[in-house]
């Protein structure tokens, strides 16, 4: 206070420690005296000052007056010098840090442009105090006695086997024993020029570098009597893998795939290698390498654990990326492929088809779907759900089916709520339905010829197609009476091939007569087919009819009674065989027939006759002479 006279203390140190009545304000003054701020250098480290790999110069230094100078800002100019070169590589550089207070070491980090065993480096250092508070004088030390880094001593080119990116610039250098010089430097095909480093070597620059081959691109020195190189490996940082996806097959496994996206140029050691880690379990895998565009990885499932949660990394000398997922492992399932697929037959018309589908699939929900392939008709689909166990057969009623027909069937699966992905189809299993008794009756006509010597009645029948026959034809009965009578008819039976018979009868029988034909096969036999020999009375007018180039056109009047259509008959006039006999049938309200010229040879003439059909008794309304052209 004002009322005491003024104490004062000396001290050495950056503290003291006084006590001091504080019930008035008080009046202190610091001065600095005899105290120096100009800093001594002393170099911490040697040849550990060097890393080689990353071409860095690490320099570690201490001042004295720590004691004082605890806390206080400090300014650092440093030099480096490749030893035989008196230019310094970097002239300017400063360095401001605090003064540390628990150790008295400051650091700093130097990168070369070119390899640092190319040659030797020279490091001094000078420092100054350059603390706003601080109110001495502000000079800058000494320089420091250099301290120097050699550089290597064997005859090498630099850098070795490194690994850049593309679109990197690059510098080389070499090396060389007393006694040899360098003469040219090549990288790849090119030769670039020199730039020299010390009395024993020089280096390249090479700009913007492009993705290089498998095997690298060498870089080659040539010196007096001899080469020396390495080569350098040029591509790209791994690219975050693509279309990562992980699902399960049958709840036992999980399958992880992915694309690894562009490709980066490394190979071998180089390669990218990627990582599988699942968090829940702190499981990881490394499950591929950059062999293919796409990896595949399985590990089984974890008991009682649904979730999941995936991180993939990949890495390769120059840089990594990652991606990752979640995701329910029943809410991904995929199944495998139906097997095992068997069919039974229920009837002709319906089969039971079964399957086996591998997986742990217990209270689950799927949605199975079958595809019935029919031979040129295209497909037909059929689903149907199940509540799913573990590894089971499965089976499904498929009915509505054609007796004696072909099918392919295959089956598919998928989990629902939520749906995720059909499985692959299972192999195709063809399969014929039963056969069943023929569905439709014959389509049947009839020649009847009669003269002095008896009756003769030739009956035809057109084969029913297969969707009709409904099985393999064994044979046809063909049966015959007279109309009225009740005795049993007579009957023949023929072959699957014929088509036709002829029917004899006695001289003096001029009656008419009721004839059927019936299809038989395995399964039964076809509706009967009924005509008579009973014609109609008809005018017998003849007319003449030459067709096209295509065929020929024949037209009718309509008659109102003819109640179950017409019939159109062609043979040739010069008939030599029975079985050239053809006929077709016409609805009701038809009024012409066209016959292609395929069915009509050209230049032959044929007898055509059309009939009307009225209560399955026939009436002939014309005939006509055709031709399918003019002769």
């Amino acid at each position: 206070s004002s009322s005491k006279p003024r104490q004062c203390f000396l001290s050495s140190e950056r503290k003291l420690e006084v006590e001091f009545e504080t019930f008035a304000p008080l009046d202190i003054t610091i001065k600095a005296k005899n105290v120096s701020s100009t800093p001594q250098i002393q170099f911490q480290k040697k040849m550990q000052d060097i890393h080689f790999q990353t071409d860095t110069l690490r320099v570690e230094w201490s001042l004295d007056n720590s004691t004082f100078f605890n806390g206080v800002n400090v300014k650092c100019q440093i030099n480096v010098s490749r030893s035989e070169n008196p230019n310094y590589v970097n002239e300017t550089n400063e360095v401001s840090q605090v003064w540390p207070s628990n150790e008295n070491v400051f650091s700093w980090n130097w990168t070369s442009s070119f390899p640092l065993p190319c040659t030797s480096h020279s490091v001094r250092i000078r420092c100054l105090i350059d603390d706003p508070f601080y109110s001495g004088e502000k000079d800058w030390s000494d320089w420091s006695p250099l301290h120097t880094v050699n550089g290597a001593t064997e005859q090498k080119m630099y850098p070795t086997d490194k690994v850049v990116a593309v679109g990197s610039n690059m510098t080389f250098c070499c090396s060389v024993s007393e006694g040899y010089s360098v003469i040219s430097v090549d990288y790849g095909n090119d030769e670039y020029s020199l730039i020299r480093l010390g009395n024993n070597s020089s280096g390249i620059r090479v700009q913007n570098l492009n993705m290089s081959e498998e095997s690298g691109i060498n870089v080659i020195c040539y010196i007096t009597g001899d080469i020396i190189g390495t080569v350098v490996f040029v591509g790209y940082p791994p690219d975050t893998p693509q279309n990562f996806s992980c699902e399960t097959k049958n709840l036992k496994q999980i399958e992880c795939t992915w694309t690894t996206g562009q490709p980066t140029g490394l190979y071998g050691d180089r390669r990218t290698v990627f990582t599988l880690h699942e968090r829940y379990s702190g499981r990881s895998y490394s499950p591929c390498e950059e062999e293919t565009d796409q990896c595949i990885f399985i590990c089984d499932i974890t008991q009682g654990q649904n979730l999941y949660e995936f991180s993939l990394e990949a890495v390769n000398p120059l840089g990594r990326s990652k991606t990752s997922l979640a995701f329910n492992a029943t809410h991904r399932i995929h199944p495998n492929a139906p097997s095992k697929v068997t069919i039974e037959d229920l009837s002709s018309t319906s089969i039971v088809l079964s399957w086996y589908l591998d997986g742990n699939f217990v209270s689950l929900q799927f949605l199975c779907e079958i595809e019935l392939t029919k031979d040129r008709k295209g497909t037909e689909m059929r689903q149907a759900t199940f509540f799913g166990t573990e590894g089971a057969n499965y089976s499904m009623v498929v009915d509505s089916l054609r007796p004696f027909h072909q099918y392919g069937l295959r089956v598919r699966c998928a989990t629902v709520n939520p749906f995720w992905k059909w499985s692959d189809w299972s192999a195709q299993k063809r399969h014929t339905t039963l056969e069943a008794a023929p569905s439709k009756n014959i389509d049947i006509w009839l020649e009847d010829s009669r003269n002095s010597e008896g009756q003769t009645v030739t009956v035809y029948w057109k084969h029913l197609p297969t969707a009709e026959a409904n099985g393999k034809v064994i044979n046809y009965t063909v049966s015959w009476r007279p109309i009225g009578s009740k005795l049993e008819p007579q009957s023949v039976d023929l072959g699957a091939t014929f088509n036709r018979t002829q029917i004899h009868l006695d001289r003096g029988d001029n009656g008419d007569y009721e004839i059927s034909v019936v299809a038989k096969n395995s399964a039964g036999s076809s509706p009967s087919s009924r005509i008579t020999t009973v014609q109609l009375p008809s005018d017998d007018a003849i007319e003449l009819a030459v067709g096209a180039a295509n065929g020929i056109n024949i037209t009718w009047q309509v008659d109102v009674n003819a109640s179950c259509g017409y019939l159109v008959q062609w043979k040739p006039s010069a008939l030599t065989r029975v079985s050239a006999m053809k006929w077709r049938r016409f609805h009701p309200h038809a009024t012409n027939s066209f016959i292609r010229s395929d069915q009509l040879p050209v230049g032959v003439r044929y007898n055509i006759s059309v009939f009307a059909c009225k209560e399955q008794e026939y009436q002939l309304l014309k005939k006509v002479i055709g031709y399918s052209g003019e002769l």
